[in-house]
């Protein structure tokens, strides 16, 4: 009898959650999140504030994306290749301080330089910050993540849990900054100003998982191959079908990110940008949802929430491009697509360990580093196709920078990038998700292994 309770008692305590070393974790994912929320706002500050044409913007940050290709899958590989005192993710967290400095530096473009100077600082800070710096953060991030924290159970609770802080405090941000842009920066100095405070504070809070999270867990399946080389990489990106669903998830999830027509859509159709810090607050009703991601999981698979927060964004973005104006509908739309928002970016990091150990059941090297980096690439092409395309279709329709009163093909324009675009990225999302199969494929590769050995 005795040993039957103890198992259960094991068993909870081996997926018990430190706290303090959960809030220092998920302080490094905030600082990577922040940063988005603040370079959201580079298009309006290049259009309205640096006079720079939004195609030109558009195309610029594109461009850089060009280099991901090379950065990316890179940067997975010299973090696969890693062993350091430090241990494998953790040493590239430092790099959270390039993509401060240098997105201060971004928004300190100097506004009375000729377009040319304007167009090369713009792509050159951009590229740091996005391409260099925060890619080799994110690649370093699941192998943090697989040796901070004992087990898969504890790792599910650290994504779902930190989703509600880290929503908490994306929200209070994303308050703040239209209301400081608004006050402060409405000159080239105000910007530099604003980010600049915003900047440091969201470099000290990332670096507390440096400081303060040491690598300490046991991982012999994934230490015990080696280094891997190119022809690993090479071999696991051909095999594994499913490492490709996720990079498409995120591929969408950051598109739609960085097609970010929040600021133009409550400037220009609202009429009021400040009402967009009282629209940002609302997805909060949703964060309960959040502290039962651990026990849904048990019950349904991660593909199988993404596949249903994503109907629910698709009702959403439609009841948007309904309500216009509405302030009351546009606010029901907005708790809708906010569930398109709640798993994606804390599941995801769970579902590529999954299929770094599906490398490792096949007999190839997990390459965990090189499968976030994957998915890193997807997911900083999307943001410079969203990027892009918020550009392209703002000058398609019209849209004439720095004018009061924008035109009904602007104005048109604007509608459908803040909701019927978005909404049908939403649909593929759906369609990847339920691709994604691995959660019952895993556990047949493991008695399959299981039954070899035995023989």
């Amino acid at each position: 009898m005795a040993m039957q309770s103890e198992a259960p008692k094991t068993k909870d305590k081996a997926d018990k959650l430190p706290i303090g070393r959960f809030f220092a974790f998920r302080a490094g994912y905030f600082s990577l999140a922040a940063n988005f929320i603040v370079i959201g706002f580079l298009m309006i500050y290049c259009t309205d504030t640096l006079g720079m044409p939004s195609a030109l913007v558009g195309s610029l940050i594109f461009a850089s994306k060009i280099f991901d290709a090379f950065a990316e899958l890179y940067a997975g590989y010299v973090v696969d290749r890693t062993k350091s005192k430090l241990g494998k993710g953790r040493p590239w967290d430092l790099c959270l301080i390039g993509v401060w400095v240098s997105t201060i530096l971004l928004f300190a473009t100097p506004a009375g330089a000729s377009m040319t100077v304007k167009s090369i600082w713009v792509f050159l800070f951009y590229t740091l910050v996005q391409t260099v710096f925060q890619t080799l953060v994110q690649a370093g991030t699941a192998p943090y993540l697989l040796r901070a924290f004992r087990n898969k159970n504890v790792m599910v609770k650290v994504q779902s849990y930190g989703g509600v802080v880290g929503m908490v405090l994306s929200i209070a941000l994303s308050v703040i900054m239209p209301s400081a842009i608004s006050n402060v920066a409405t000159s080239p100095g105000g910007w530099t100003k604003v980010i600049a405070i915003v900047s440091t504070v969201m470099l000290v809070l990332g670096l507390l998982r440096f400081l303060l999270v040491k690598e300490q867990y046991n991982t012999e399946m994934y230490d015990s191959q080696g280094k891997a080389g190119i022809r690993d990489i090479l071999q696991s990106l051909g095999s594994n079908k499913y490492i490709w669903y996720v990079t498409g998830i995120s591929f969408l999830i950051q598109l739609i990110s960085g097609m970010n027509a929040a600021t133009y859509y409550f400037t220009y159709v609202v009429g009021d940008l400040a009402q967009m810090s009282v629209i940002q607050p609302l997805s909060m009703v949703l964060l309960p949802l959040m502290f039962i991601f651990p026990m849904l999981i048990k019950k349904f698979s991660m593909s199988a929430i993404i596949a249903v927060g994503s109907i629910g964004a698709i009702i959403g973005n439609i009841i948007i491009f309904a309500a216009n104006a509405s302030i009351p509908l546009l606010i029901v739309g907005s708790v809708f697509t906010a569930l398109g928002m709640l798993g994606p970016p804390y599941l995801t990091v769970i579902m590529i360990l999954d299929c770094a150990k599906y490398n490792a059941l096949t007999g190839k090297k997990p390459m965990e580093a090189s499968m976030m980096a994957v998915t890193s690439f997807g997911a900083n092409i999307g943001q410079g196709f969203g990027t892009a395309a918020l550009g392209f279709i703002l000058a398609w329709g019209g849209y004439a920078a720095g004018e009061a009163v924008q035109s009904a093909g602007a104005i048109w324009s604007i509608r459908i990038l803040y909701s019927l675009v978005p909404g049908a990225m939403y649909i593929l999302m759906f369609l990847f998700a339920r691709l994604f199969n691995l959660e019952k494929v895993l556990p047949e590769l493991e008695k399959a292994n299981a039954a070899s050995g035995e023989a």
